[in-house]
């Protein structure tokens, strides 16, 4: 039975399984529309922007977090491939299972603590001092990329380890 999707839902579920890289380059394009303005505006006007340093570490977290995921999902992150691909296929396979398993952990503890820290600071309600943005907003990025970051590689190693 051949299954036939509709043009519509297949872009919609394309963007959904994109937004990370969309979210992180309208971050990008932010950052560097606020940092030339801000050159411009300091240099040419003398009269630089008081928000903009807050501005550029809002989307640099954005930027940085958000795309994470995107760097599991495409195995652009470094890895160790030379010595890996150097063992046979069963030690391969439990070294690649072993490496899943650490960072797992790792993303683990810091997603918790992340999600501590983002949690703080809702409840003490702290904004930042000029354009009075609450901070969580600047720092939900970091669990929000743990988790994407959890997803991607689970994706990424089930279907190299399982689905070969």
């Amino acid at each position: 039975m051949e299954h036939n999707q509709n043009p519509k839902r297949q872009t919609l579920l394309t963007i959904v399984g994109n937004l990370d890289i969309i979210i992180s380059g309208l971050a990008l394009v932010a950052l560097v529309l606020i940092t030339f303005l801000g050159v411009i505006a300091r240099r040419v006007f003398n009269s630089p922007f008081a928000w903009q340093e807050e501005m550029q570490v809002f989307c640099t977290l954005w930027l940085v977090f958000i795309a994470s995921g995107a760097v599991f999902r495409t195995i652009d992150h470094i890895s160790f491939e030379l010595v890996v691909d150097a063992l046979g296929e069963k030690l391969k396979w439990a070294v690649e299972l072993f490496v899943y398993l650490v960072v797992m952990a790792t993303l683990a503890f810091t997603l918790y603590r992340s999600y501590l820290l983002v949690a703080q600071l809702y409840e003490t309600e702290r904004l930042t001092n000029i354009l009075k943005i609450p901070y969580y907003l600047a720092y939900i990025p970091f669990p929000i990329g743990c988790v994407l970051m959890m997803v991607s590689d689970t994706v990424v190693t089930v279907r190299r380890l399982f689905l070969k």
